[in-house]
């Protein structure tokens, strides 16, 4: 008889019992925090390309329709924090970060034209693209 465990299949609910201690993470080789990065990285990314949207939502809506008013399944407070985290994190860029949000978010332009824009290697952009993302992550409490 073998005493070795298999390896427990890695998904985001196995992630999150280790995360809260229901799993001894120890044990296994996990693949967690890679899945926990992609799925926070989709969530910041959403938001990115979403913003736009939800400015001119913000715009449109006249604040004597009360603030509780659901657009497109969003409240209005929803928008509004997400628009001031955005706008406050963007602040706070360079010039070429802020470049690329608006080329590749509000554009939407494929990595290869933003690079040619910006004259830098399309690598160069992925690491530019990792730290917006890691710096927005963190202003909405993501980590």
């Amino acid at each position: 008889m073998n005493n070795v465990q298999a390896e427990p299949e890695l998904s985001s609910s196995w992630c999150i019992q280790k995360k809260i201690g229901l799993v001894d993470g120890n044990k296994y080789y996990s693949g967690c925090r890679y899945l926990v990065d992609k799925q926070i990285e989709h969530r910041v990314e959403v938001a990115l390309y979403n913003y736009p949207m939800w400015k001119v939502n913000l715009l449109n809506i006249t604040p004597t329709e009360g603030t509780k008013e659901n657009i497109l399944g969003v409240f209005r407070e929803d928008y509004q924090m997400g628009v001031k985290i955005i706008e406050a994190t963007l602040s706070n860029f360079s010039t070429l970060e802020q470049n690329f949000v608006k080329y590749r978010y509000s554009e939407k332009k494929p990595f290869k034209i933003i690079a040619d824009e910006l004259s830098m290697t399309e690598r160069h952009l992925y690491r530019i693209r990792k730290k917006i993302i890691n710096q927005l992550a963190v202003a909405f409490g993501e980590i």
